[in-house]
């Protein structure tokens, strides 16, 4: 395809129109609520067969708007004086626009900033958006990094217990 592109002349628009394809950025676009935070773009990148990111770039504040970018996946460093930092993995396919657009919404769905010290230290945000593979969208919620260990579990159901609800605790 490209020595094919080559063949035509400069401002031809299926010239053009190919090697547009053939480099295949695409755009970002990204608001949060609050707005005004700052988004750092991590690179994947395949280190002793695994992917990891690589040092990023500040691509600016949010809201962000159509920003070029390379196709390629991303990780999203969000962060905002007084909001926990939020993590936001991002997939640029070949020249395609990627915007956290809800299903059945006209415009993109705001990644929430929780306000600093409100997540527990042991769990972490996982912002909504869409699914890698099958495209379906996921609302946010906030997960524990670890599971529920047998003496948090024990706890609970003693609590269920005292407070009057042995059948559940049983149950």
């Amino acid at each position: 395809m490209e020595a094919h592109a080559q063949a035509l002349p400069a401002r031809h628009p299926v010239r053009r129109a190919a090697e547009a394809y053939l480099d295949g950025s695409g755009r970002l676009t990204l608001t949060t609520e609050p707005a005004g935070a700052q988004v750092e773009l991590l690179p994947f990148e395949t280190h002793h067969r695994r992917l990891v990111t690589a040092a990023g770039r500040v691509l600016g504040t949010t809201p962000l708007e159509a920003v070029p970018l390379p196709m390629g996946w991303y990780v999203c460093r969000i962060s905002r004086e007084g909001h926990e930092t939020v993590r936001y993995p991002v997939h640029v396919g070949r020249c395609a626009h990627w915007a956290p657009v809800r299903p059945g919404s006209a415009h993109p769905t705001a990644v929430r900033l929780p306000p600093l010290g409100s997540i527990d230290p042991e769990s972490c945000v996982v912002p909504g958006g869409w699914t890698v593979g099958m495209r379906v969208w996921v609302d946010g919620f906030v997960l524990r990094r670890t599971p529920v260990t047998n003496a948090e579990y024990l706890t609970f159901l003693d609590d269920l217990h005292r407070s009057g609800d042995e059948a559940l605790a049983l149950r």
